[in-house]
């Protein structure tokens, strides 16, 4: 059918609701703000950060279903819907960490050991979608990146949190092939280039 004539017609939930099967596709928006805390991410990379989530909603059809989680701070999270009014305002009120988080907020965070929680986070989102067979299942994760060390192997050699992150790779990749869910990354820093090796560098910015 064509697109509407006023803009607002999109964002209205519709009031008539059946139990056919949908459609449309189920789109899971996971903001990673762990590892914008990580990264050390500035204020244009958050403000990309959520672009990159409101494009995703500009971009949704009448029968998708998106919602919005993030790794850290979660409390504006928002389930699976058509609303797209209830979704952009998750994405507007979240307090992602590097430009409008206070210190005291990130009291409240929880722990994130060893780093773990933005990579086990595809794997668990995945795993939820399981249940869905018939329909196209797409993740966009919009994070700074997360760096799994690969080093030379020898007796004792790798460390807890290295091969608590190796481990939960391995999962998501896996739960993902289970779903048959895409994962689409985008990361907003873009292109980061400074002095020395980026793998000596663990991938964040700042560090020599």
């Amino acid at each position: 059918p064509p697109p509407p004539a006023a803009m607002w017609v999109r964002d209205v939930a519709p009031d008539v609701v059946n139990n056919a099967r949908p459609s449309g596709r189920v789109i899971a928006i996971v903001i990673d703000d762990y590892s914008f805390m990580e990264a050390s991410i500035d204020v244009g990379g958050v403000q990309k950060a959520r672009d990159t989530a409101f494009a995703v909603l500009e971009d949704l059809g009448p029968d998708d279903k998106a919602a919005v989680l993030f790794t850290g701070y979660g409390r504006t999270a928002q389930a699976f819907t058509s609303n797209r009014a209830l979704l952009r305002a998750a994405i507007e009120k979240a307090p992602l960490f590097g430009s409008d988080l206070t210190p005291d907020d990130s009291a409240g965070r929880g722990l994130c050991y060893c780093g773990v929680c933005s990579i086990d986070a595809l794997g668990r989102i995945s795993e939820s979608l399981r249940s869905l067979p018939e329909q196209r299942k797409i993740l966009v994760y919009i994070s700074a990146g997360s760096y799994i060390e690969i080093p030379k192997w020898t007796p004792g050699s790798v460390n807890e949190c290295v091969q608590r992150k190796r481990d939960a790779m391995h999962e998501s990749v896996r739960q993902a092939h289970l779903a048959n869910v895409t994962i689409q990354a985008v990361d907003p820093k873009g292109l980061v280039t400074l002095r020395g090796r980026g793998a000596d560098r663990g991938g964040v910015i700042g560090v020599p």
